[in-house]
């Protein structure tokens, strides 16, 4: 038994029983109640997004020549994409999305943990003409949840938000600040 380290207490929040499966069919269980948390050794967890378009030309112009995202299958009416280790789905339909009316409450994206990634991304997305919905900026400067932020627009009008936090506490944790985004 593998006994969770100092770096994932944020996991005893989640439940009093958490069952996560795993690929030979059986359960994994991670926290069964008691006071302190056991993990069995597991296999790195990929989050998987699928999202609206329209053209799937379109659609590998922005996210392979424009972030840089590595393709995957594609059929005819989708394609998935590999997002910094990460799968997202682009799936056509007949009607595009409206455009929204500010950053919510739709809109997917990353926290980088090295912010020289982050200017990477920023640097890469000005020098490749992605389409900025809000430029670079920096929010709640000076507080625990300090955090560079870019929000980029696909042509299908689906929001990027890319995220750097000064201090990696406040991507899961200060509960006690009621600050969540712009508002």
């Amino acid at each position: 038994m593998y006994r969770a380290q100092p770096s994932a207490p944020y996991l005893l929040a989640f439940a009093p029983a958490l069952i996560l499966g795993s690929s030979d069919g059986g359960d994994r269980r991670v926290y069964d109640g008691d006071d302190e948390l056991c993990l069995h050794p597991m296999d790195k967890v990929l989050f998987h997004l699928a999202f609206p378009v329209t053209d799937i030309a379109a659609t590998k112009a922005f996210y392979v020549d424009g972030l840089g995202c590595e393709a995957g299958r594609e059929g005819p009416n989708s394609i998935i994409f590999n997002l910094y280790g990460h799968q997202i789905v682009a799936h056509t339909t007949p009607d595009p999305a409206p455009p929204q009316k500010g950053i919510y409450p739709r809109h997917f994206g990353l926290v980088f943990e090295n912010e020289a990634d982050w200017e990477a991304l920023v640097a890469r997305a000005e020098a490749k003409g992605l389409t900025f919905y809000q430029q670079p900026k920096r929010r709640f400067t000076d507080s625990p949840l300090e955090h560079r932020t870019v929000f980029l627009e696909d042509p299908f009008h689906n929001l990027l938000e890319f995220k750097f936090y000064r201090y990696p506490s406040a991507i899961f944790g200060e509960a006690q600040l009621a600050q969540v985004g712009e508002t």
